[in-house]
């Protein structure tokens, strides 16, 4: 089997990456930026926006899938990034390439809590996903709730949660009447879908809401993270009106971790209460924060 997969070399695409390798599939990854040889892997380098005459060099097929992990979780229109290109420009220009290409498989990743369509995030991933299902190809769509997991960068939200409280010793959380719940899961659980999804013919046409075996609030889920870092860490109560106010001015900082949409969205529940018919269509057992944290995960889960 031969799959490109567009996105790979980021914190998801690397896991599926190395999971996809060890199943003995042989990958197509496009990059944007030039990636160092490795087995069984042909790097791509191209935008993921533009046609696949642009890519260097050509795919060449047969391939039987394709996988759009791209995605951006904040917008710097002056490079730029925007959720329109990374979001809808990607998977429209992925999905007319595949019919063309007459390639019968497509799977799609999204997030949890698209369907509110409150911010631009929001409804350019709802765009994406209807032109997924739009597409009549043999569609996955996977919608996972914040994963965790080994990053090789470091920029995973629970990694780079872990290097404020390191760094600064002190990190607010929001205080409002929204619940801020949220059901972390673990990468290998994630990427382990979508290697099931290219085998299951059951999987054609399905939307996979994915949370992990836990649900927490944000402060619970900051705690849980602050008692791994060696060292004291304060969790500070700040009104989530005051600190939107702060994130719309500082949000176009690179450093500044959280923008006003991403406030917004953590309103939201971000749970699949249905995870468990997931988890039961796999046949495992979901990997728990908690584990990864404490160094309790085999090295090949891990990444």
């Amino acid at each position: 089997m031969q799959v490109l997969v567009a996105g790979c070399s980021g914190f998801v695409g690397t896991a599926l990456r190395r999971r996809f390798q060890r199943a003995g599939i042989r990958l197509l990854c496009l990059s944007r930026r030039p990636q160092a040889p490795e087995e069984g892997v042909v790097w791509l380098q191209g935008d993921a926006a533009e046609p696949p005459e642009t890519w260097r060099p050509t795919p060449q097929g047969p391939i039987d899938a394709v996988v759009n992990l791209v995605g951006i979780l904040r917008a710097f229109p002056r490079r730029g990034m925007t959720f329109e290109r990374a979001h809808v420009a990607v998977t429209r220009n992925l999905l007319n390439w595949a019919r063309e290409a007459g390639i019968p498989r497509f799977l799609q990743m999204s997030a949890l809590g698209i369907e509110e369509a409150q911010t631009p995030y929001q409804r350019t991933k709802l765009q994406a996903e209807a032109l997924v299902q739009e597409s009549g190809l043999q569609w996955t769509i996977f919608r996972p709730s914040v994963i965790f997991g080994k990053s090789p960068t470091g920029r995973d939200a629970v990694g780079l949660l872990m290097k404020y409280m390191t760094w600064l010793r002190v990190l607010p959380y929001f205080v409002a009447d929204a619940p801020y719940e949220l059901q972390p899961v673990y990468v290998g659980d994630v990427v382990e879908g979508f290697w099931k999804a290219l085998q299951d013919d059951g999987a054609v046409g399905r939307i996979w809401k994915i949370g992990g075996p836990r649900r927490y609030t944000y402060k619970e889920f900051l705690a849980t993270l602050a008692q791994r870092v060696p060292g004291p860490v304060l969790l500070v109560p700040v009104p989530e009106g005051l600190m939107l106010k702060v994130s719309a001015v500082l949000q176009h900082l690179p450093f500044w971790p959280i923008t006003p949409d991403q406030i917004r969205m953590l309103r939201g529940r971000n749970v699949a209460p249905e995870a468990g018919t997931y988890f039961a269509w796999l046949g495992i057992r979901p990997k728990t924060l908690e584990e990864y944290l404490d160094g309790r995960l085999p090295d090949e889960e891990n990444g």
